[in-house]
């Protein structure tokens, strides 16, 4: 999505919502607008503009939704059913399927189970002891496996509506403000600074 098609998106969300806005400063606004952009450029115009238009009729809200809501719901219809995170309970019978078969079978069963799944139990070693547990104890593990796996889709559907480059521009980031990388300096700042150091009267502006 370009700039300017996210600046028509604002302007209807701004015209329904005039409250969100008004005591702001242009350069605010300016800034609120960079972020609104950050958050859907690479989102199609069209999907955007249809979930944005299903939010004013259905919300009841007084003030303008945040980015980070339209491209949740933007991402959620690009990713379908079909590839939507498992529920908890789906989970868990898988757990419970691959536990009947664990005691011989520990290690085939644990590489079958989803990436999610394995991250949380941990080992084979640890689906083979949940197989061998008396009921009430396994309820127990079963509490503990549903709450991380919650908290584990959720950490990932947060990861992922964070877009790429901005990813990336974090990334960089911390990576200088730890020392590992050394701020970016275009060709033209270091050729400056070259001249400027060599003779003051042979600067050239690039």
């Amino acid at each position: 999505m370009t700039q300017k098609e996210v600046a028509a998106i604002l302007a209807v969300l701004s015209a329904i919502y005039p409250d969100t806005h008004k005591t702001q400063s242009e350069d605010v606004k300016k800034r609120v607008a960079g972020i609104w952009w950050k958050s859907l450029m690479d989102i199609p115009f069209e999907l955007a503009n249809q979930v944005v238009e299903a939010h004013i009729i259905s919300s009841g809200e007084r003030f303008m939704p945040q980015p980070s809501e339209i491209r949740k719901k933007c991402l959620e219809a690009m990713r379908g059913e079909e590839n939507r995170p498992m529920e908890g309970t789906e989970a868990w019978a898988l757990v419970r399927k691959a536990m009947g078969n664990s005691y011989y079978g520990a290690a085939e069963e644990f590489a079958k189970l989803p990436r999610m799944i394995q991250k949380i139990i941990g080992s084979p070693s640890v689906l083979k002891d949940w197989g061998l547990m008396p009921p009430e104890s396994l309820s127990v593990e079963q509490s503990h496996f549903l709450r991380a796996y919650r908290t584990m889709v959720e950490r990932e559907t947060n990861d992922r509506a964070i877009p790429e480059a901005l990813k990336a521009g974090i990334e960089q980031a911390g990576a200088i403000a730890a020392g590992r990388q050394a701020p970016f300096v275009s060709l033209a700042d270091a050729a400056r600074k070259m001249l400027t150091a060599a003779d003051k009267d042979a600067y050239i502006d690039i």
